[in-house]
């Protein structure tokens, strides 16, 4: 499953988000790999700052996918960023009524880990926050890529 053609689609659903993605073929469940695409996209939109920038990437490095998304959204204390990933929690400062549950990054974590990958964060250097997804590439397909383009160049 090429991931990057996942992140495009989210992507989309968001206007101003600026991607770099690389063609990153992944095993997994589509539909599953969609939600923790859109949880981390809504996260970093709705936890920005206005006029604030969300930058996704995805690259294969060291034989996983390494997604990235980054927003310039309010300073976050790297003591907390544990918190943001437990079910029903959200960072401080943010309104507490307003839309969402809390459930966003424990879900991200969950699918993550169910697709044999990991998911962290860190504050950004002026506030906002990265978070890194990184998932095993499917090797089958790297392989087959390989085969295609050696026949291709014959």
């Amino acid at each position: 499953m090429d991931l990057a053609r996942v992140v495009a689609e989210e992507a989309g659903r968001h206007p101003g988000v600026t991607v770099a993605a690389a063609g990153c073929a992944v095993r997994g469940n589509r539909m599953l790999l969609a939600q923790l695409v859109a949880n981390l996209l809504a996260n970093a939109v709705t936890y920005n700052v206005p006029g604030g920038t969300v930058r996704v990437s995805l690259a294969v490095a060291g034989g996983d996918g390494v997604l990235r998304v980054g927003n310039t959204g309010p300073v976050v204390d790297g003591a907390d960023i544990p918190g943001l990933f437990e079910p029903f929690r959200r960072g401080e400062g943010k309104d507490r009524m307003g839309p969402g549950s809390g459930l966003g990054l424990s879900i991200v974590r969950s699918i993550a880990v169910a697709h044999g990958g990991t998911v962290t964060a860190v504050p950004g250097p002026e506030g906002g926050l990265a978070v890194t997804v990184r998932l095993p590439v499917d090797q089958a397909s790297v392989a087959g890529q390989a085969a295609s383009a050696a026949i291709i160049s014959r």
